[in-house]
């Protein structure tokens, strides 16, 4: 019988607080189905409550007996990558082949590299051939080599796997479905990501300019109302003024009929004010009704300019020695005022090393930012403090480009030490809007949702300096540089 993960009515809350996500109803047959969302919208913990890990607050799920984990924690390896080390059959033997592990690796663990863990985790994972495999975020530390091959491994999965991924090349190479969680509820899309992400946006254009019909038609109501209701009360002090200002030709009878016929004018246009007033009850009711969530992030502010010259660097670099090996000899490096290079390679290469001697001759250029993968708590804490310092207009500037790439801007105002993924964009953010001509980028994708990818590319797109990227994401690669060093 073909796996099957279903789940009715699924909510749920940490201690008592607000739901995280609830009425989630999904059924899920074997496929890849692609798992997105903003970060913080509760996917790793959907992904926990599917798999039994964490109970659910309210709600069922029915799931097959044979489930494989792959969190993001590398830290030590499980159970599955305890067994695959022992196991040599045919498709032990051919997935360590695919992924190039080395035999005898195992056994140093805490001194791989992130990358070579991650593989093994995979490798583990997939030879499993359960009926549910969850992986959260497969790609992290993996080169490009590397992600090729986890897609291949995706396509080739028998049961249900469900990724949690952030890479959107990889999301739109092995979506199905893409399932879409945000603000509590989950959307089922068919295809991959790019694909849920522009019906996505044509609903949200198509729910905004009806709201806005309905909020232009309620004013129009209101305007009428408002007429009506002074034509009224004019109406109302004729009668009073004809019934104190009695002509003295007039006799009773013509008197009567006359204020008779004001009277039933005045009744008549209280009648229509009540209906007006009836009709704009029940639009403000339907305009309340027709609420449209509101989108997370928005434009990134640039306030960046070119190097005035025509070079961003001019200066000999080198020699780079990586791990004892020369990675690149002494160089004459020219770099353009709007030149966009891509250092490129597999894990291990030396990518950071270079960027790290190329940003260490810059040093002491305050127009020059230099993003690395690591941060450690001094350079987090430095930060936060270098913005906290700033003027109130150019402090809120960068607090919007932060909440543009998905932070949470009340939480870091009230932080004393934000997490490396918080500080790594409080810099972006401070850099783009501070004019820098220069960006030494490290994997600037790392820590950042799909549609915080999105804006970050489109951010970077107008950047106007010079940029030297180093980044496993294809998209952003192609979208932002054109030319590429490879070591």
């Amino acid at each position: 019988m073909s796996p099957r993960l279903l789940a009715r009515g699924l909510a749920f809350a940490f201690d008592g607080g607000p739901a995280l996500f609830s009425r989630i109803d999904l059924d899920l047959r074997p496929g890849v189905h692609a798992l997105v969302g903003p970060n913080g919208a509760g996917k790793s913990t959907l992904a926990r409550v599917l798999t039994g890990v964490l109970p659910p607050t309210a709600g069922t799920v029915e799931r097959p007996e044979r489930a494989v984990t792959v969190a993001q924690a590398l830290d030590a390896p499980g159970p599955a990558v305890e067994r695959f080390a022992e196991t040599w059959s045919g498709d032990a033997v051919r997935l360590r082949s695919r992924l190039e592990l080395d035999d005898g690796a195992f056994h140093r663990w805490p001194t791989m590299s992130p990358g070579e863990r991650q593989r093994w985790q995979l490798a583990a994972a997939f030879h499993e051939r359960a009926e549910l495999l969850v992986l959260d975020e497969p790609t992290n530390h993996l080169d490009s080599g590397a992600r090729g091959l986890l897609v291949e491994l995706l396509q080739e999965a028998p049961g249900i796997v469900l990724a949690i991924a952030h890479d959107r090349s990889l999301l739109d190479a092995i979506g199905e479905r893409t399932l879409w969680l945000e603000s509590g509820m989950l959307e089922v899309h068919p295809g991959g990501y790019t694909a849920a992400r522009d019906a996505r946006e044509q609903r949200h254009a198509e729910a905004t300019s009806a709201r806005r019909a309905l909020k232009s038609r309620l004013e129009g109501l209101e305007r009428e109302r408002d007429r009506r209701r002074r034509e009224t009360a004019a109406a109302t002090r004729s009668i009073s003024a004809r019934t104190r200002m009695k002509s003295i030709r007039d006799h009773d009878a013509r008197g009567a009929v006359a204020k008779g016929r004001a009277e039933k004018g005045a009744a008549a246009w209280g009648r229509s004010t009540a209906s007006l007033d009836g009709r704009v009850r029940r639009a403000r009711e339907v305009l309340d009704a027709q609420t449209v969530a509101k989108r997370l992030g928005g434009p990134i502010h640039i306030g960046a300019s070119p190097a005035r010259g025509p070079f961003a660097f001019r200066g000999t670099l080198g020699p780079v020695v990586h791990q004892g090996r020369a990675i690149l000899a002494r160089t004459d490096l020219h770099l353009e005022r709007d030149e966009r290079l891509r250092i490129a390679g597999p894990n291990g290469a030396g990518k950071s090393t270079l960027l790290d001697a190329l940003a260490g001759s810059l040093a002491h250029d305050d127009a020059v930012l230099h993003l690395p993968q690591e941060l450690d708590e001094a350079a987090r804490r430095a930060a936060l403090d270098r913005v906290r310092a700033l003027p109130p207009r150019e402090r809120g500037e960068v607090f919007a480009n932060v909440a543009s790439l998905g932070v949470a801007v009340e939480r870091l105002r009230r932080s004393q030490l934000p997490s490396p993924g918080e500080a790594r964009k409080l810099l972006l953010a401070d850099a783009l809007r501070r004019g820098a001509r220069l960006l030494i980028l490290d994997e600037p994708e790392n820590h950042l949702d799909a549609p915080a990818r999105d804006r970050l590319e489109t951010a970077l797109a107008a950047y106007p300096g010079a940029l030297v990227l180093v980044t496993h994401d294809e998209r952003l690669a192609a979208a932002l540089t054109d030319g590429e060093l490879a070591l």
